[in-house]
């Protein structure tokens, strides 16, 4: 699978975990944001055999 394969299918299931806000790559690494410390514990360190990056954002509230 190609990188951008890959991020698609993170994002899928990564989304769906309670405390993840949001998912992106760069440089071939999977980026999760995270709200807590406690979320970013259980993102696993690698998916699909690419890096897998949690950074705690806190809590993203969209404004309209």
């Amino acid at each position: 699978m190609s990188f951008n394969e890959v991020l698609e299918s993170a994002k899928r299931e990564f989304l769906q975990l309670p405390g993840v806000v949001a998912v992106s790559g760069r440089d071939n690494t999977i980026i999760v944001y995270v709200e807590t410390e406690d979320d970013a514990r259980r993102i696993p360190s690698t998916y699909k055999g690419y890096p897998v990056v949690a950074r705690v954002v806190g809590r993203i509230i969209f404004m309209q």
